[in-house]
């Protein structure tokens, strides 16, 4: 493949990927299967999406926090058990065969579907019901959303924001805000465990990041406005449907 070609899509991969990522979920539905097709093998594309999700994850922080929606100190909180989960799914992803990753990223990806289609209405409205409150369990909650973001990163912010607004209590858009502050440091983590097996492409990996910034710029800017909350909820089904679609289509 032509040299330039390969750059510019691996720049727009990491565009749509980072909007994605940082308005609502799935940008890895894109940059795992473009890395694949690529010819980067799966566990090396697992450990390279990474890197966009962590450069696209500080532009989306810096925005937020400039606009006064980043609750600090309750996202240093929740990143604790967050974090230490996706250290152990890092590891576990290490051993697991690509067949077994395959068929439980299906499942989970599925429920996921369930879980958005059964409570819309909680998922995008504007004014909390309930205070703000990080729980024990709410603690344990997000400590195995960490070792499923350890694991493999699909999915991860579309459980993030439904956690963080139903049991945490976040509105959408102080969510959308704390969801990139996890997701830091859940791939910073992963990221070091991934690169230490020598499975990331670190050349194809910063030029995603190039792209993966603008688009988070991009994204973060519309998030923190009140008429983006229904399709928000609209994106994030459509990327799971495609989520599901892909893996069946390459798989079964």
């Amino acid at each position: 493949m032509d040299t330039m070609l390969l750059v510019i899509i691996l720049i727009l991969t990491g565009l749509a990927s980072g909007f994605l990522n940082t308005l609502a979920s799935g940008g890895s539905i894109i940059t795992m299967p473009v890395l694949m097709f690529l010819g980067v093998p799966a566990p090396v594309a697992n450990g390279t999406n990474r890197l966009p999700i962590i450069a696209g994850s500080i532009t989306a922080i810096t925005t937020f926090y400039r606009k006064g929606v980043l609750p600090l100190d309750m996202s240093l909180r929740i990143a604790l058990p967050t974090t230490a989960g996706a250290a152990i799914g890092a590891v576990i992803a290490s051993y697991l065969s690509v067949n077994i990753m395959t068929v439980v990223v299906v499942v989970v990806t599925l429920l996921s579907l369930l879980l958005l289609l059964s409570n819309p209405k909680k998922l995008i409205m504007s004014v909390q019901e309930k205070e703000i409150e990080f729980s024990g369990r709410a603690m344990v909650l997000f400590f195995l959303i960490g070792i499923w973001a350890g694991f493999i990163i699909i999915d991860t912010a579309t459980f993030l924001l439904i956690s963080l607004i139903l049991v945490v209590g976040f509105e959408l858009i102080q969510a959308n805000a704390v969801k990139s502050f996890l997701l830091l440091g859940i791939s910073g983590i992963s990221l070091g465990i991934f690169a230490i097996r020598g499975e990331v492409h670190l050349v194809y990996g910063l030029i995603i990041c190039a792209g993966s910034v603008v688009g988070s710029y991009a994204g973060s800017i519309l998030a923190t406005k009140e008429w983006i909350k229904i399709w928000v909820f609209r994106v994030m089904i459509v990327m799971v449907l495609l989520e599901m679609a892909h893996f069946l289509q390459l798989y079964f």
